[in-house]
């Protein structure tokens, strides 16, 4: 088979060997690029290119924050310590069962990876796993189980040894999908170890069934006193919304709401990434990030790794305002190109200044509550919000909804993604007089 090749005005084939014509082929486009002056890659899968070999700078920013990914490292992770140390002393000082949960991209699933790589170097036995819309019972534990050793049952005996391929306890597994009593009946045969079970993103489960199995294996492993334990993960505003038939369990488990960042916790991301990558970051800068991030650890990481770029690209030797400033216009433009087009009319329609203010305490509310704003807290800013104008963002904009839940009236947005928006559209705007100056 031919490819005709415009270059040369020939056909060439695709059958080239490694480091002849195709590595030709390859300097050939990159130099087409480079004289057409199209961006390129900085970087090679499996090796460095010149340009990443000049900038080391560069290569290390791109993992020194990684706000699209959660934190797997310890070494990476910042603050949340009196999180962990709860989460910590309730499994090893009280073998309870512990939910965590909050908002989306507060940290959870970061939290969940440390609290995973410190309980197995303590020597548990520890098997992460993540529920899906359709996830059911068997096929979660059944995947839990295949990775835990069958040395650790009771009845295995390490002199008849075990067929390769039968030594975990995925060899001793029922034919038929797996039951809440298969489970605590092998589990309950555990010895030598304590085994931690992380099941993240329970939210995305729409199953009631998986839901009160898992109700029912937790009240199960308590009432035993089983070494075995489980640490449940998912986006809620309260424990009852996550976990269902609580008064069976309530005394078994420790629900623990995953709190906003602290500005020193968001400093110390910013301090960290600064570290790993080798790119100094002025005082005002990382404060300006602490601040603007609003308790977020990802809108922390996503406005330290871009004021870090906007620097490099600049050609300086050290982040400051300016490069903050040019991180949120980014992230403005990013935001708006999730956001629904119908919903960016609606907010790009809100012209009035007063209406703006009333729009932005909303979002700056929102972005730690799930999106829902009970009236009473709008009391506490100092703002001036007042009934006409959250009617006219209701009615006349359709930007916001009223909703009521357990008798406390509250606001939330239309489009989950509209707070976000909204945000960095007021910190665009308050840093803008600056940033033409």
């Amino acid at each position: 088979m031919a490819f005709w090749n415009k270059r040369r005005g020939g056909p060439r084939s695709n059958e080239m060997g490694a480091g002849g014509d195709a590595s030709a082929a390859a300097e050939d486009l990159s130099a087409d690029q480079g004289s057409r002056g199209l961006p390129s890659f900085q970087e090679s899968v499996g090796g460095a290119t010149r340009s990443t070999r000049s900038d080391p700078l560069r290569a290390r920013m791109r993992t020194a924050f990684t706000p699209s990914q959660p934190v797997s490292d310890v070494r990476m992770f910042a603050g949340r310590h009196d999180l962990l140390r709860s989460i910590i002393r309730a499994i090893e000082d009280q073998h309870l069962h512990v939910v965590l949960f909050g908002d989306r991209g507060i940290g959870k699933t970061s939290t969940l990876h440390v609290l995973s790589e410190l309980a197995g170097k303590a020597g548990y036995v520890v098997r992460y796993t993540s529920s899906g819309e359709s996830s059911s019972f068997d096929e979660i534990f059944r995947s839990v189980l295949a990775d835990v050793p069958l040395l650790y049952h009771a009845d295995f005996d390490p002199a008849l040894g075990s067929a390769e391929g039968q030594d975990t306890l995925a060899s001793i597994l029922p034919p038929h999908p797996l039951t809440v009593a298969d489970v605590t009946r092998i589990m309950g045969k555990l010895t030598a170890t304590r085994l931690l079970i992380i099941l993240d993103e329970f939210d995305r489960c729409e199953s009631e069934q998986f839901r009160r199995s898992i109700a029912e294996l937790v009240k199960n492993l308590s009432d035993r006193s089983l070494p075995v334990q489980l640490v449940i993960g998912g986006v809620a505003a309260n424990l009852s919304e996550l976990i269902e038939y609580l008064p069976s369990i309530r005394r078994n488990i420790l629900g623990l709401p995953m709190p906003s960042m602290t500005t020193g916790e968001l400093k110390e991301i910013v301090a960290i990434g600064s570290a790993v990558s080798g790119l100094p970051y002025e005082a005002e800068a990382v404060e300006q990030i602490a601040e603007s991030a609003n308790g977020s650890p990802y809108l922390g990481s996503l406005l330290g790794q871009h004021a870090g770029i906007a620097a490099l690209d600049r050609g300086a030797e050290e982040v400051s305002r300016r490069d903050v400033q040019a991180a949120i216009a980014l992230a403005l433009r990013e935001m708006e190109l999730r956001i629904s087009p119908e919903s960016l009319r609606a907010i790009r329609g809100v012209t009035d200044a007063a209406l703006q203010a009333t729009l932005a305490t909303l979002a700056r509310e929102a972005l730690t509550t799930l999106g829902r704003v009970e009236t009473p807290e709008l009391a506490a800013h100092r703002v001036a919000i007042d009934r006409p104008n959250l009617d006219r963002l209701e009615r006349e904009h359709g930007v916001i909804e009223r909703t009521t839940a357990g008798g406390v009236e509250a606001y939330r947005f239309r489009d989950q993604s509209a707070p976000l928006l909204v945000w960095l559209q007021k910190l665009q705007a308050d840093v803008a007089p600056e940033g033409r100056g």
